[in-house]
């Protein structure tokens, strides 16, 4: 998928800079809320309506700009995004209207669209080899800019009022600018090299995009829930609104966290036991928040949540983007923004519910959901293609393949043995061939392997534990 074996550093940590100041701003939006609901005066479900508008424009234009980029590789309007994203959203202490706010966040939502899936498609290709941890990188970036957004906004608020925001477009001004003045310019004309190359492994077709699709929504639309009505239960509780920021800011910081480390964590236990786990630990932890309250230790069990939530976003972007090397644009919008649409279209009627049952009882409902994302999650990944991507790539002679490393100089600066294994498709016995690094330890290591067998015509996988040296 890249034409240089290399890992731009630099060009990496920019592009997660600029996902960090544009979900900055988007940040503003959970703390704005409740504030704006109290100054002008509407509902709980309206207020559910603003944030389903941003998420619907967020999401959905991901998708047109991630099919611009596959199209054309311009990334002008990726670079003006920070600034207009900051103009928008500070901007909404001063509306004076329920729709000039639905405005606001309808251009917010849009500029803020265009940089995801470029931002991603770039980070893709910049990573080289190591494209899992660039992809952690990047969506860490974003998680803490929410996190931050959210706590910056509670200061400016409780300072400076409804128009505390505004003094926070400059960043996103000087984020452009910085964009514009030291992204390389020459990335997107080297991707457009590889099109034809790209064109000839496309992967599966589009129709298996589902299976992510589906994955990131549920575990979005229980974020997008989280965002929504913990801020409203927060102050329904007595709590002031800089109890509402902090406790934000811990969900985000430690989501960021989790999508850092998500990468550590699969290469340790596998990406399967990863997704399920992102789905499992949020549910009791966020019982826990609700019978603790706003106590030091119930945040502390809120970002807990938030850190198993976003641990598992990487990992599927990651795999998604690898099963599909021709289209990271389009694929990386699905993923990062129809499933977000999905999920906002959601919180509109959970709005209306939470009116009817109570808050309490709303976020409840999420623990429930997030139970129903273990079994979805479970089904998904035993059941279908999934695991396969997963698991490995499928080269041209049929074959699945999975190296740990891929070379042997990787293997001797790891210090460690691994095994290339080749598994025929139509085979269900696997060949070995031992890599041997150039340091030898002396305790034996322990290796899950994925071994498909034949059942009924169809390719079934099954595992495999190896004691080696």
């Amino acid at each position: 998928m890249q034409t240089k074996n290399i890992f731009r550093a630099s060009q990496v940590i920019l592009l997660a800079f600029g996902h960090f100041t544009v979900d900055l701003y988007a940040g503003f939006l959970p703390v704005m809320v409740p504030v704006l609901q109290q100054a002008l005066g509407f509902s709980i479900a309206h207020a559910a309506v603003l944030i389903s508008v941003f998420s619907l424009s967020t999401s959905l234009f991901q998708c047109f700009s991630g099919y611009v980029f596959d199209r054309w590789r311009d990334t002008r309007l990726m670079m003006m995004a920070p600034l207009v994203a900051g103009i928008c959203m500070s901007c909404l202490g001063i509306a004076s209207s329920f729709f000039g706010l639905i405005l606001l966040l309808m251009i917010g939502g849009i500029s803020i669209a265009f940089f995801h899936p470029q931002g991603a498609a770039l980070v893709s290709f910049l990573s080289g080899p190591r494209h899992s941890i660039g992809m952690s990188i990047f969506v860490t970036g974003g998680t803490v800019g929410v996190a931050t957004g959210s706590l910056l906004a509670s200061v400016l608020v409780e300072a400076f009022g409804l128009s505390g925001p505004i003094y926070g477009i400059a960043f996103g001004g000087l984020m452009s600018y910085g964009l514009w003045w030291r992204m390389n310019h020459l990335v997107p004309t080297e991707m457009k090299s590889m099109m034809q190359l790209q064109e000839k492994n496309k992967g599966p077709g589009y129709g298996r995009l589902v299976v992510w699709v589906i994955l990131a929504a549920t575990k979005a639309f229980i974020i997008l829930g989280c965002l929504t009505f913990v801020p409203f239960y927060i102050i329904h509780e007595g709590n002031s609104l800089h109890t509402v920021g902090v406790t934000l800011f811990v969900f985000g910081l430690a989501g960021g966290v989790g999508g850092l480390t998500g990468g550590s964590w699969a290469e340790r236990i596998g990406e399967r036991r990863v997704l399920i786990a992102s789905f499992l630990l949020p549910a009791p932890l966020l019982s826990l928040y609700l019978l603790l309250g706003s106590s030091v230790t119930g945040i502390v069990c809120f970002g807990l949540t938030g850190y198993w939530l976003y641990s598992g976003v990487p990992i599927l972007l990651s795999a998604c983007q690898r099963n599909f090397p021709g289209r990271v644009g389009v694929t990386s919008s699905l993923v990062m923004g129809l499933s977000w649409g999905l999920a906002g279209l959601g919180i509109s009627p959970a709005g209306i519910i939470a009116e009817k049952v109570g808050l309490g009882d709303a976020l409840w409902g999420l623990v429930l959901i997030a139970l129903v994302g273990v079994v979805l999650a479970y089904l998904i990944l035993w059941m279908t293609f999934l695991d396969v991507a997963l698991s490995g790539n499928k080269s041209k002679k049929g074959l699945v393949e999975e190296v740990f490393p891929t070379s042997h100089d990787e293997a001797a600066s790891s210090g460690r043995n691994f095994l290339r294994i080749h598994f025929m498709a139509s085979s269900s016995s696997p060949t070995f061939r031992r890599m041997q690094p150039r340091k030898k330890i002396q305790r034996p290591k322990r290796t899950e392997v994925r071994i498909p067998n034949r059942l009924h015509g169809k390719v079934c996988w099954g595992s495999l534990k190896i004691s080696h040296w």
